[in-house]
C-alpha cells in the first residue's frame, strides 16, 4: 500500500463536508497531471457507491462504475467507483475509501446478525479485511474519509501500537 506510507484519514461533521473534501481532493490529483482514471472512489455498499457517483456527476466530474458482473473498462473516462468487495485484485494510484462510519464500517448488519461472540468476531475480521484490501489498491495514495462518527477500524488496535 503506498508504499509503507499510512493513509490519511480525514473526519468530518457532515456528509455535506465530506463531499466538498472530496471534490477538492480529486481536483488536485488532477491539477497534479493526474487523470480522472487513475482515481477509484470506495465504498463499502453498492447503495453508497450509487450516492457517490450521483454527487460527483452533480459536481462535474466524469464517472465510471466498476460493477460486479463486468471486467472493468480500462478505456471508459472518469473516476472508478466501486465497492470494496469489487475492488479485490484491482490496483489504482489513489484510492480514496468514503463513508468509514460507524455502522457503515463494519457494517452494523454484518456483525449485529452473527449468531455469537466468535461469528461476530469472524465479521468484525472480516470487515477490517475488507477495509485492508481496500487500502491496498493505492500504488501512489490512499485516503480514508467519513462523517460524523468515524469507524473504530481506523483507530490503531491495542496489538500495534504494543512494541
Amino acid at each position: 500500500m503506498t508504499h509503507g506510507r499510512p493513509p490519511l484519514v480525514r473526519k468530518f461533521d457532515t456528509f455535506a463536508e465530506e463531499i466538498a473534501f472530496l471534490k477538492q481532493h480529486i481536483g488536485d490529483i488532477q491539477k497534479d497531471g493526474a487523470p480522472l482514471e487513475s482515481v477509484c472512489v470506495v465504498a463499502r455498499t453498492k447503495h453508497l457507491v450509487e450516492g457517490y457517483i450521483s454527487q460527483l456527476q452533480a459536481a462535474g466530474f466524469g464517472t465510471y462504475e466498476i460493477k460486479r458482473n463486468a471486467a472493468e473498462q480500462r478505456d471508459k473516462p472518469g473516476i472508478r467507483l466501486a465497492t470494496m468487495h469489487r475492488v479485490k485484485g484491482l490496483e489504482f494510484e489513489h484510492v480514496i475509501v468514503v463513508a468509514a462510519n460507524e455502522g457503515i464500517l463494519p457494517l452494523k448488519a454484518a456483525v449485529v446478525d452473527a449468531e455469537d461472540a466468535v461469528a461476530r468476531r469472524d465479521a468484525e475480521t472480516g470487515e477490517r479485511s475488507l477495509l485492508y484490501v481496500a487500502l491496498t489498491r493505492a500504488r501512489r495514495s490512499a485516503t480514508i474519509t467519513g462523517y460524523g462518527q468515524m469507524t473504530p477500524l481506523t483507530s490503531p488496535t491495542k496489538s500495534a501500537n504494543q512494541s
